[in-house]
């Protein structure tokens, strides 16, 4: 009963250690995406920004573009994935997250 419980208990922290670890992360990831969105406002357009990320790197970036581009499918999202297939060279991502 106590190997257990101090099982359960080494499965807890070890599940704990990782969100905590990718909370840091996330939270870093969207400090990026906050800068893309400021970069958006200093242009006069609405503060949205986005990234794509895959394994802890980032490959695509965007930030909203619709007013000065007047390109009305020029939304950050559509601009970082756009950003990321140019850069891997193929229009599919996977792994990614956006």
């Amino acid at each position: 009963m106590a190997i257990l419980c101090v099982k359960q208990k080494l499965v807890t922290i070890s599940l704990d250690i990782t969100l905590s670890f990718m909370a840091f992360f996330y939270e870093v990831w969207m400090k990026k995406a906050l800068a893309q969105a400021s970069e958006a406002a200093s242009y006069g357009e609405v503060p949205v920004g986005a990234i794509i990320v895959r394994d802890d790197e980032i490959i695509g970036r965007g930030s909203n573009r619709p007013i000065t581009s007047k390109d009305p499918t020029a939304h950050a999202e559509i601009v970082a994935i756009r950003d990321a297939a140019l850069k891997e060279g193929n229009y599919r991502l996977p792994g990614t997250t956006l």
